[in-house]
């Protein structure tokens, strides 16, 4: 499991975004295969997907940052990652199958056979808020 970006006081000046909340964590979000990042921050990207944790299937990877305010971090294969935005997580809801992961696929918007697809475990999906 990637442990999550601690966020300076310093990114979050050089940002330029006003958030009241104290943001101490950001969570990755890749776009080595699609630009996620850009898709969340115009808004037509509203859940953020998470596979089951192996060492508790009932929970994903953002569970302890529901409702919560994060940085979003930028990441892409040989790049510098980089805090592009923010964030609250919300209540995620567990998607059990492929047909309840398409249904919601213009919110999530990841596509049929990428390697953010659905697994035998299921996958949580997780609303992204407030995004600036």
């Amino acid at each position: 499991m990637k442990t999550p970006f601690n966020i300076s006081h310093a990114a979050v000046i050089s940002l330029g975004v006003h958030t009241p909340e104290k943001v101490t964590f950001g969570i990755n979000i890749s776009d080595s295969d699609q630009d996620f990042t850009q898709q969340i921050l115009n808004g037509q990207k509203t859940i953020e997907t998470r596979f089951p944790l192996k060492k508790n299937p009932n929970k994903g990877s953002l569970h302890p940052y529901i409702n919560k305010r994060v940085g979003l971090i930028r990441t892409h294969k040989g790049e510098k990652a980089a805090l592009v935005g923010y964030a609250t997580i919300g209540e995620p809801v567990k998607y059990e199958n492929a047909e309840e992961f398409r249904k919601d696929e213009p919110r999530h918007l990841v596509k049929i056979g990428s390697d953010y697809d659905i697994g035998p475990n299921g996958k949580f999906g997780y609303p992204l808020i407030d995004v600036v």
